[in-house]
């Protein structure tokens, strides 16, 4: 079965699920893996219960906390906050090649981006499981999704939840604006909302 079926697959099956977000993964071999590193975070990060589905997190401590990182993107070329520093509103949004509701999520943040990147909109895609940088490049690839999409790492860290999709929102200057970790995967509308406020803000 080629990649396109089973991006398919996974979609619908997250769609007939019902759910939205993941939380640890287990390889063939039944060994745990934490769904998002935490390598290099600090006590800024809340630590996410059982009942993660929709809840949201403290990313806000200490108040002084920015969007300042340096990684790379998909393709291994270097990418970081003074390549958007022309934005006035940025969303992180945290997801894993892995993860179904990730996945599910991403043509509607697609068309989120390109309905509202004329306005100074970015979002910026951060995955930390480099050992799927091949199955996150082919779903990028056939999702055809066009915002940035970069290797998470200790900068980032601050701002996971340990929960995927987690999306956070800065302006344009690396402020934290809601204070708060997204977590859980939401349709076009409920993020067109938030856009929406925090543009007009």
């Amino acid at each position: 079965m080629d990649l396109r079926k089973c991006v398919g697959i996974l979609i619908a099956a997250v769609l007939l699920s019902g759910m939205t977000a993941c939380g640890e993964k287990t390889d063939s071999a039944g060994k745990d893996d934490a769904a998002v590193s935490t390598e290099g975070s600090n006590d800024a990060t809340e630590e996410m219960t059982d009942d993660a589905t929709d809840k949201t997190g403290d990313a806000s401590s200490p108040e002084s906390l920015k969007l300042d990182f340096t990684t790379t993107d998909i393709n291994g070329a270097s990418f970081g906050d003074e390549d958007i520093k022309d934005a006035k509103l940025i969303m992180v949004n945290f997801w894993e090649p892995w993860c179904g509701p990730c996945v599910g999520e991403m043509p509607e943040l697609e068309q989120l981006y390109q309905d509202y990147k004329d306005q100074g909109f970015v979002i910026v895609g951060a995955f930390y499981s480099s050992d799927d940088l091949e199955d996150a490049k082919a779903i990028v690839a056939d999702l055809n999704i066009s915002y940035p999409v970069v290797m998470g790492n200790k900068d980032l860290s601050p701002f996971t939840s340990g929960y995927v999709p987690t999306t956070v929102f800065f302006d344009g200057a690396g402020n934290l604006l809601s204070g708060k970790a997204i977590v859980g995967a939401k349709s076009y509308h409920v993020w067109e909302k938030e856009v929406q406020k925090y543009l007009k803000d």
